[in-house]
Protein backbone atom coordinates (compact mmCIF):
# COMPACT_ATOMS: atom_id res chain seq x y z
CA UNK A 1 0.00 0.00 0.00
CA UNK A 2 1.73 2.88 -0.93
CA UNK A 3 2.15 6.13 1.30
CA UNK A 4 0.88 8.46 -0.66
CA UNK A 5 -1.84 6.52 -2.43
CA UNK A 6 -4.39 9.46 -2.20
CA UNK A 7 -2.76 10.99 -4.39
CA UNK A 8 -1.37 8.34 -6.85
CA UNK A 9 -3.96 9.66 -9.70
CA UNK A 10 -1.92 12.70 -10.04
CA UNK A 11 1.73 11.41 -9.46
CA UNK A 12 0.77 9.20 -12.86
CA UNK A 13 -0.07 12.05 -14.13
CA UNK A 14 3.42 13.66 -13.59
CA UNK A 15 4.84 9.85 -14.91
CA UNK A 16 2.66 10.41 -18.28
CA UNK A 17 4.13 11.81 -21.72
CA UNK A 18 2.18 14.73 -23.12
CA UNK A 19 -0.13 13.31 -25.81
CA UNK A 20 -1.75 14.87 -28.62
CA UNK A 21 -4.07 11.92 -30.55
CA UNK A 22 -5.13 13.20 -34.71
CA UNK A 23 -7.02 11.10 -36.74
CA UNK A 24 -8.46 11.12 -39.91
CA UNK A 25 -10.54 9.05 -42.75
CA UNK A 26 -8.57 7.76 -45.34
CA UNK A 27 -10.42 4.72 -47.21
CA UNK A 28 -8.94 2.73 -49.66
CA UNK A 29 -7.45 -0.65 -50.42
CA UNK A 30 -3.74 -1.56 -50.47
CA UNK A 31 -3.45 -2.01 -54.08
CA UNK A 32 -4.74 1.70 -54.79
CA UNK A 33 -3.49 3.89 -51.93
CA UNK A 34 -2.97 7.63 -53.44
CA UNK A 35 0.53 7.97 -51.39
CA UNK A 36 0.72 11.60 -52.58
CA UNK A 37 -2.53 12.98 -50.47
CA UNK A 38 -1.67 10.23 -47.81
CA UNK A 39 1.38 11.70 -47.57
CA UNK A 40 -0.41 15.22 -47.02
CA UNK A 41 -2.87 13.78 -44.61
CA UNK A 42 -0.26 12.72 -42.19
CA UNK A 43 2.20 15.98 -42.81
CA UNK A 44 -1.27 17.91 -41.85
CA UNK A 45 -1.53 15.96 -38.62
CA UNK A 46 2.09 15.56 -37.56
CA UNK A 47 2.30 19.75 -38.17
CA UNK A 48 -1.19 20.58 -35.97
CA UNK A 49 1.07 17.69 -33.09
CA UNK A 50 3.96 20.02 -33.21
CA UNK A 51 1.98 22.85 -33.10
CA UNK A 52 -0.17 21.65 -29.85
CA UNK A 53 3.87 20.41 -27.94
CA UNK A 54 5.41 23.40 -29.06
CA UNK A 55 2.57 25.65 -27.38
CA UNK A 56 3.22 23.38 -24.16
CA UNK A 57 7.28 24.28 -24.60
CA UNK A 58 8.02 20.86 -25.79
CA UNK A 59 11.42 21.21 -27.62
CA UNK A 60 11.82 19.69 -31.05
CA UNK A 61 14.30 17.17 -29.44
CA UNK A 62 11.96 15.53 -27.35
CA UNK A 63 9.20 14.93 -29.84
CA UNK A 64 8.07 11.68 -31.12
CA UNK A 65 4.89 11.11 -33.81
CA UNK A 66 3.83 7.40 -33.99
CA UNK A 67 1.57 6.46 -37.01
CA UNK A 68 -0.76 4.39 -37.16
CA UNK A 69 -3.21 2.77 -39.58
CA UNK A 70 -6.45 1.23 -38.61
CA UNK A 71 -7.02 -1.88 -41.43
CA UNK A 72 -9.58 -4.15 -42.21
CA UNK A 73 -10.13 -7.45 -44.34
CA UNK A 74 -12.34 -6.49 -46.82
CA UNK A 75 -16.06 -6.98 -45.56
CA UNK A 76 -14.58 -7.24 -42.14
CA UNK A 77 -16.98 -4.72 -39.20
CA UNK A 78 -13.78 -4.12 -36.81
CA UNK A 79 -10.83 -2.20 -37.62
CA UNK A 80 -7.50 -3.74 -36.31
CA UNK A 81 -4.54 -0.47 -35.29
CA UNK A 82 -1.06 -1.04 -36.03
CA UNK A 83 2.06 0.77 -35.91
CA UNK A 84 3.44 1.86 -39.53
CA UNK A 85 7.03 3.41 -40.15
CA UNK A 86 7.05 6.44 -41.94
CA UNK A 87 9.67 4.72 -44.14
CA UNK A 88 7.20 2.56 -45.34
CA UNK A 89 5.14 5.38 -46.23
CA UNK A 90 7.88 7.35 -48.27
CA UNK A 91 9.09 4.23 -49.88
CA UNK A 92 5.07 2.84 -50.68
CA UNK A 93 5.94 -0.75 -49.19
CA UNK A 94 2.43 -1.71 -49.54
CA UNK A 95 3.92 -5.59 -49.17
CA UNK A 96 5.38 -4.78 -45.80
CA UNK A 97 2.67 -2.71 -44.28
CA UNK A 98 0.40 -5.39 -45.48
CA UNK A 99 2.61 -7.93 -43.15
CA UNK A 100 2.82 -6.12 -40.41
CA UNK A 101 -1.41 -5.77 -40.43
CA UNK A 102 -1.20 -9.70 -41.09
CA UNK A 103 0.85 -10.06 -38.01
CA UNK A 104 -1.41 -7.65 -35.47
CA UNK A 105 -4.37 -9.24 -36.57
CA UNK A 106 -2.97 -12.62 -35.96
CA UNK A 107 -1.63 -12.04 -32.61
CA UNK A 108 -4.93 -9.92 -32.16
CA UNK A 109 -7.38 -13.34 -32.91
CA UNK A 110 -5.50 -16.32 -33.82
CA UNK A 111 -5.43 -15.81 -37.48
CA UNK A 112 -4.43 -14.21 -40.59
CA UNK A 113 -6.06 -14.36 -44.25
CA UNK A 114 -2.82 -13.47 -45.88
CA UNK A 115 -2.42 -16.88 -47.03
CA UNK A 116 -5.74 -16.66 -48.58
CA UNK A 117 -4.54 -13.17 -50.06
CA UNK A 118 -7.58 -11.28 -48.87
CA UNK A 119 -7.86 -7.45 -50.03
CA UNK A 120 -6.83 -4.93 -46.94
CA UNK A 121 -8.18 -1.98 -46.76
CA UNK A 122 -7.43 1.21 -44.79
CA UNK A 123 -9.66 2.74 -42.89
CA UNK A 124 -8.18 5.57 -41.09
CA UNK A 125 -5.02 7.39 -40.34
CA UNK A 126 -3.48 8.21 -37.05
CA UNK A 127 -1.07 10.02 -35.89
CA UNK A 128 0.06 10.58 -32.21
CA UNK A 129 2.51 13.34 -31.26
CA UNK A 130 3.89 12.81 -27.67
CA UNK A 131 6.11 15.16 -25.92
CA UNK A 132 8.86 13.56 -23.22
CA UNK A 133 9.08 14.97 -20.23
CA UNK A 134 10.79 14.89 -17.24
CA UNK A 135 9.67 12.88 -14.58
CA UNK A 136 10.30 12.60 -10.85
CA UNK A 137 11.45 9.96 -9.42
CA UNK A 138 10.69 7.79 -6.08
CA UNK A 139 13.03 9.00 -3.51
CA UNK A 140 14.26 5.91 -1.50
CA UNK A 141 14.50 5.98 2.49
CA UNK A 142 17.67 4.93 4.90
CA UNK A 143 17.15 1.59 6.29
CA UNK A 144 15.73 2.81 10.02
CA UNK A 145 15.31 -0.77 11.71
CA UNK A 146 13.04 -2.57 12.22
CA UNK A 147 11.47 -1.34 15.87
CA UNK A 148 8.67 0.98 14.99
CA UNK A 149 8.26 1.89 18.41
CA UNK A 150 8.71 5.45 17.98
CA UNK A 151 5.66 5.24 15.53
CA UNK A 152 3.58 4.30 18.19
CA UNK A 153 0.80 6.78 19.42
CA UNK A 154 -1.37 4.76 21.80
CA UNK A 155 -4.26 1.90 21.57
CA UNK A 156 -7.60 1.86 20.69
CA UNK A 157 -10.68 -0.55 19.96
CA UNK A 158 -11.06 -2.19 16.70
CA UNK A 159 -12.96 -4.78 15.22
CA UNK A 160 -11.44 -7.93 14.56
CA UNK A 161 -12.76 -9.95 12.33
CA UNK A 162 -11.23 -12.61 13.35
CA UNK A 163 -12.21 -13.03 16.55
CA UNK A 164 -15.79 -11.54 15.60
CA UNK A 165 -15.17 -8.77 18.98
CA UNK A 166 -13.32 -5.54 19.43
CA UNK A 167 -9.91 -5.73 20.87
CA UNK A 168 -7.47 -3.00 21.83
CA UNK A 169 -4.35 -2.95 19.65
CA UNK A 170 -1.92 -0.46 19.09
CA UNK A 171 -2.15 2.43 16.51
CA UNK A 172 0.41 3.97 14.44
CA UNK A 173 1.39 7.61 13.01
CA UNK A 174 2.38 6.35 9.46
CA UNK A 175 4.32 9.26 8.15
CA UNK A 176 6.57 8.07 11.49
CA UNK A 177 7.16 5.23 10.04
CA UNK A 178 10.65 4.37 8.22
CA UNK A 179 12.24 1.80 6.01
CA UNK A 180 12.40 -1.31 8.21
CA UNK A 181 10.02 -0.79 10.22
CA UNK A 182 7.74 -4.32 11.39
CA UNK A 183 5.01 -4.13 13.45
CA UNK A 184 2.36 -7.30 14.20
CA UNK A 185 -0.81 -7.60 13.82
CA UNK A 186 -3.96 -6.66 14.48
CA UNK A 187 -2.82 -2.89 14.25
CA UNK A 188 -4.31 0.17 12.49
CA UNK A 189 -1.62 2.50 10.91
CA UNK A 190 -3.04 6.19 10.37
CA UNK A 191 -2.22 9.00 8.26
CA UNK A 192 -4.09 12.42 7.34
CA UNK A 193 -5.50 10.94 4.28
CA UNK A 194 -6.27 7.20 4.80
CA UNK A 195 -5.82 4.79 7.20
CA UNK A 196 -4.23 0.81 7.00
CA UNK A 197 -5.71 -2.08 9.13
CA UNK A 198 -3.40 -4.98 9.93
CA UNK A 199 -5.68 -7.70 10.69
CA UNK A 200 -4.73 -10.47 13.04
CA UNK A 201 -3.65 -12.80 10.16
CA UNK A 202 -1.17 -10.21 8.91
CA UNK A 203 2.29 -8.37 9.99
CA UNK A 204 3.33 -5.38 8.17
CA UNK A 205 6.91 -3.72 6.92
CA UNK A 206 8.04 -0.41 5.41
CA UNK A 207 10.21 -0.72 2.07
CA UNK A 208 12.20 1.69 0.74
CA UNK A 209 10.13 4.15 -0.66
CA UNK A 210 7.91 4.12 2.57
CA UNK A 211 4.60 2.06 0.84
CA UNK A 212 3.25 -0.75 3.66
CA UNK A 213 3.91 -4.04 2.36
CA UNK A 214 1.25 -6.48 4.21
CA UNK A 215 2.13 -10.17 4.75
CA UNK A 216 0.28 -13.54 5.85
CA UNK A 217 2.00 -14.33 9.83
CA UNK A 218 4.75 -17.37 8.75
CA UNK A 219 5.28 -16.49 5.57
CA UNK A 220 8.00 -13.26 5.56
CA UNK A 221 9.48 -14.59 2.07
CA UNK A 222 6.53 -12.62 0.96
CA UNK A 223 8.48 -9.71 1.30
CA UNK A 224 12.50 -10.36 1.16
CA UNK A 225 12.41 -8.65 -2.24
CA UNK A 226 11.44 -5.10 -0.10
CA UNK A 227 14.57 -5.57 1.95
CA UNK A 228 17.09 -7.86 0.02
CA UNK A 229 19.59 -5.09 0.85
CA UNK A 230 19.31 -5.07 4.45
CA UNK A 231 20.86 -8.29 6.50
CA UNK A 232 18.56 -7.46 9.44
CA UNK A 233 15.30 -7.73 7.32
CA UNK A 234 16.09 -11.66 7.07
CA UNK A 235 17.60 -12.65 10.27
Amino acid sequence: MPRESSVLCAFGMLMSELKHDFVRTFVSRFGAIDWANLARIIDDMSGEGARQLAEERIPEAKRRFELRFDCRYIKQYHEVSFLVSRELIDGRDTALIARAFHAEHNRLYGYSLEQENTPVEIINVRVQAIGLIDKPHYREESWAGVDASAAAKGRRSIYIPEANAFKEVPIYDGHSMLFGNRIDGPAMIEQETTAIFVSASYDCVVDAYGSFALYQKGREDLVRTCLENETEAIT
